[in-house]
């Protein structure tokens, strides 16, 4: 039930920044600035989702813990989404989840969280068959 409250709040705070949005730029201006918003949001998900799905290549090859490149993609895949769904709101949202600083601070606030619960961070190391080490 709460969530479908907060489905329902969230559209009406989209409803109402367009409506303001709109009464300044008119509705061509609001139609030009949602299509430019996603296809910048877009462009940058490509961008920086292939350097991330490298580095993410890289750590596995050389036996790094991948849960922070993972949770970078994951955050960078939700920006993406936000900046395609229609509205002034979410693509603000969107854009920060963008900025590749405040990912790795959300990245790190995780990881601190996880410290302090568990103590310790587990990593499973598998390795290929062909590997002697």
């Amino acid at each position: 039930m709460p969530i479908l409250l907060i489905l329902m709040m969230w559209t009406l705070l989209e409803i109402a920044v367009f409506v303001k949005v709109g009464a300044y730029l008119g509705a061509f201006g609001v139609v030009v600035m949602t299509l430019l918003t996603a296809m910048v949001g877009i462009a940058v998900v490509r961008l920086q989702g292939l350097s991330l799905l490298k580095t993410m290549q890289d750590d596995w090859r050389h036996g790094h813990d991948v849960m922070e490149a993972t949770l970078d993609g994951g955050l960078l895949l939700l920006g993406g989404f936000l900046m395609l769904v229609p509205g002034f709101v979410s693509d603000v949202l969107g854009a920060f989840l963008l900025i590749p600083w405040m990912r790795h601070w959300l990245v790190g606030a995780n990881r601190r969280e996880r410290l302090n619960r568990w103590g310790r961070t587990i990593v499973i190391q598998i390795r290929r068959p062909d590997d002697p080490w």
